[in-house]
């Protein structure tokens, strides 16, 4: 987890992604909490 504050995301537009999303035909989008690396998106030891 040492790389998590070099990871600053700065192009990161969620509004264009919703509007990809939609035109795909998502009906609804869940994020993950945890990949499948084992890398949790929360705190965690």
């Amino acid at each position: 987890k040492d790389f998590i504050p070099m990871f600053t995301a700065p192009n990161f537009e969620p509004k264009e992604w919703v509007k990809l999303f939609k035109r795909a035909g998502a009906r609804y989008v869940m994020p993950v909490a945890e990949h499948h690396d084992g890398f949790q998106m929360y705190d965690s030891e």
